[in-house]
């Protein structure tokens, strides 16, 4: 749902740059950048990027944020494993989400033949704040991380784009435009990507429950027992 938003958001950002774009063609009847250095240009979009690809991280990491907050019961630890998948900090928090994953299991297993007000429950129960507080905190760690380095790419972006934009005004305001386009189309293209990668990676991932039987409606009523009353 997410990334569905997301490629909504940029889906509009495209086409309306694309639509600027093409307007300032045809006003100004530019066509090409070959009178544009390609040198500060190929470096404004290694830094674009790689900070695109950083923002689309740090969101992601937020909204696993989100979800590993929720109370034990409503953490479904097989729709968090896919997110994980193809990012950079999957190592960092695989193992972790696997081991709250094997809690939630064990406690599930014991509410079969015992009540939440069980000491061996509430004891799993501890655990799993515990491990749930573990991987929050390394979330958090990793965002500010991913922050960090955003405001460190986007001031060396600064520091290119001033001395890029002392180009011809012409080209200058051509060069612009095309740049934002290009933005807004690898974003949309990569938010793309991402769902599909989540979408494959989400089917390696299925329940460990099983039926074994559907349910049947009882002939007669199990309780109360009229000849025992």
């Amino acid at each position: 749902s997410f990334i569905d938003a997301q490629i909504d958001t940029v889906f509009e950002r495209l086409k309306d740059s694309e639509v600027l774009l093409n307007e300032y063609k045809q006003v100004n009847k530019i066509t090409d950048l070959n009178s544009i250095s390609g040198v500060y240009l190929e470096r404004l979009n290694d830094l674009e990027n790689r900070v695109i690809e950083l923002e689309i991280e740090e969101k992601l990491l937020g909204q696993l944020e989100k979800l590993t907050s929720k109370n034990s019961s409503e953490i479904a630890v097989n729709n968090l494993l896919p997110i994980l998948a193809g990012s950079n900090f999957e190592s960092s928090l695989k193992t972790s989400l696997g081991d709250l994953h094997m809690l939630l299991l064990k406690r599930e297993e014991m509410l079969f033949t015992v009540t939440d007000d069980n000491n061996i429950v509430k004891g799993i129960d501890f655990q799993i704040e515990i491990q749930r507080s573990l991987i929050i905190e390394t979330i958090k760690a990793l965002r500010a991380k991913l922050s960090a380095r955003i405001i460190e790419l986007k001031s060396k972006l600064k520091g290119v784009e001033t001395v890029y934009y002392g180009l011809p005004t012409k080209e200058l305001e051509f060069a612009r435009l095309e740049r934002l386009f290009a933005i807004n189309e690898k974003y949309y293209t990569m938010l793309l990507e991402k769902r599909i990668e989540y979408q494959i990676s989400k089917e390696g991932f299925v329940s460990q429950n099983q039926i074994l039987e559907e349910p049947r409606l009882p002939d007669a009523p199990i309780a109360p027992q009229k000849k025992m009353v």
